[in-house]
């Protein structure tokens, strides 16, 4: 064959392919099934001292109707509390003056706010969809609050002394009490 022919037919046979990609699902797949969500991954954002941040990454879920319910507690207690649920992420961009620019994964992400420093909680998380869940549909980890920063026990302290007005004046010369403009 010659090089123009096996070309042409290169050509209709990507063609082909595409048209039937564009027709629907792939065969044993309806659009139903593409609605339903699966849960994927679910990330832990570093700790502040008093929120914890999760990412839950999803397939499916095309129509975008599932949900995640979070709840907490102290770990050792055993009441659980509601906390904002997760926020539906899912092709977002995000872009800023030429500095970031995301497109958002397929995910639900959110924060677990105004909690006790250097306190381990168990968070629960519950995906639902009116479609269908196909998988695991609950998670519950153990996280702790970072504990507030303290200075080094065996570092060095340096003490500072603020100049007053009548210093600075007395290094110019000046006997004067009135206070430097610069100095409040």
């Amino acid at each position: 064959m010659n090089r123009q022919l096996r070309f042409a037919l290169g050509c209709a046979v990507l063609l082909s392919m595409s048209l039937v990609r564009a027709q629907g699902p792939p065969a044993g797949e309806n659009a139903a099934s593409l609605d339903l969500v699966t849960p994927g991954e679910l990330v832990i954002e570093p700790p502040t001292l008093i929120n914890l941040g999760f990412e839950w990454f999803i397939q499916g879920d095309t129509n975008r109707t599932a949900s995640v319910e979070v709840s907490y507690r102290k770990a050792g207690t055993t009441a659980w509390k509601p906390a904002l649920p997760l926020l539906r992420l899912q092709g977002e961009r995000i872009y800023a003056e030429s500095r970031v620019d995301v497109i958002a994964p397929n995910m639900f992400a959110g924060s677990i706010l105004d909690l006790e420093p250097d306190t381990a909680y168990e968070a629960r998380f519950v995906m639902s969809d009116s479609d269908g869940v196909r998988g695991p549909s609950e998670r519950i980890v153990t996280v702790r609050t970072r504990a507030e920063p303290q200075p080094y026990a065996g570092g060095r302290v340096f003490h500072s002394q603020r100049k007053t007005a009548t210093a600075i004046n007395s290094t110019k010369g000046s006997a004067s009490e009135e206070p430097h403009p610069a100095v409040r």
